[in-house]
């Protein structure tokens, strides 16, 4: 059986509540071709490759402006540690620097996969320790929070 060729996604939503609960995209295979080979399906089902030099600018600018806004976002959850180690240095302090070292390290990576990685890690980090010091703060309020005598 041979699938209608189609050249649109077709999209599908689920609602609950007036809210989209499940999004189903289906895209029909183009299988009609005078090859049999997979290798010439998956060239005619798959969009040509075109990079242009403004593709290319809009990637470097999009990719600045995303690693741009995790040093924001670096440094603006930095600000709620405010104690010091075990030698006196603010762990507010010691996350900046850290944070420009590893930036610095990474400037001049040239290759898209890797500064993908790198954004993407970092993000993650950035979550799971604000996350981290979310918990810990309420367990720490609710430590002291006094019970009331009943």
């Amino acid at each position: 059986m041979l699938l209608p060729q189609l050249r649109h996604n077709v999209t599908k939503r689920l609602l609950l509540s007036g809210r989209p609960l499940l999004v189903y995209h289906y895209r029909h295979l183009n299988t009609e071709s005078s090859d049999s080979g997979v290798e010439a399906l998956i060239e005619q089902n798959l969009a040509p490759r075109t990079t242009t030099v403004e593709e290319a600018a809009r990637a470097v600018t999009s990719t600045r402006r995303e690693a741009l806004s995790l040093y924001r976002s670096i440094l603006r959850g930095s600000r709620f540690f405010v104690w010091t180690n075990k030698n006196g240095v603010l762990w507010k302090d010691m996350i900046q620097q850290s944070a420009r070292s590893e930036f610095e390290a990474a400037r001049h990576e040239t290759d898209p996969e890797v500064v993908t990685r790198l954004i993407i890690g970092g993000r993650d980090a950035v979550e799971k320790a604000l996350e981290k010091f979310i918990d810990k703060t309420k367990q720490i309020v609710e430590h002291d929070t006094p019970v009331p005598n009943g």
